[in-house]
């Protein structure tokens, strides 16, 4: 279900435009059961994001609610997990890598998921490990749809730019 979502020449081939304002793609529901490990990426040149939202299943207004996430802050993106607890080992969020406006950069965010003991969430940037994080195993069940392009709890925190080559995969995969 997209709203609002032009379509540019991208990377490859073509890509979708996000206006900052109000443009979203729902994916609805997608099932993250404890120990679940996933695997988004995606090539984004992004505009200047001061809190948006790339893709997620969570109300980003805390990192620390239950959920995922992959968004921007004060122009740098990033990767959370949170499991309902400002704890900080209920929750994980990768170091903050930042974005050139303008330009192109590979996003990769994996979610190793063990449904007992540790976690890892990890980023690459254009294919190079750049943040990992450890994080106790955990339900990142939201209850809320997956939404490329804004928060999931509510219409805010839009996402400015474009994003191409979208992928989410049901494993943990490395670039």
């Amino acid at each position: 279900n997209a709203a609002d979502v032009e379509i540019a020449e991208g990377k490859y081939g073509n890509a979708g435009v996000f206006n900052g304002t109000s443009s979203n793609i729902n994916l609805g529901k997608i099932a993250v059961p404890q120990g679940q490990s996933f695997t988004v990426g995606y090539w984004i040149k992004a505009n200047e994001n001061a809190d948006s939202v790339v893709v997620g299943n969570k109300d980003w207004e805390s990192g620390a609610n239950t959920g995922w996430t992959t968004g921007i802050y004060k122009n740098a993106i990033k990767a959370n997990t949170g499991y309902g607890s400002s704890d900080t080992e209920k929750r994980a969020d990768t170091a903050t890598y930042a974005l050139s406006s303008g330009e192109w950069t590979y996003f990769t965010a994996v979610f190793d998921m063990n449904s007992k003991g540790t976690s890892t969430v990890t980023s690459y940037i254009n294919g190079e490990e750049y943040s990992r994080k450890r994080v106790v195993a955990g339900n990142l069940e939201s209850g809320l749809d997956t939404i490329i392009g804004m928060d999931s709890a509510a219409e805010k925190r839009f996402y400015s730019g474009m994003l191409d080559e979208f992928m989410l995969c049901s494993k943990a995969l490395t670039p």
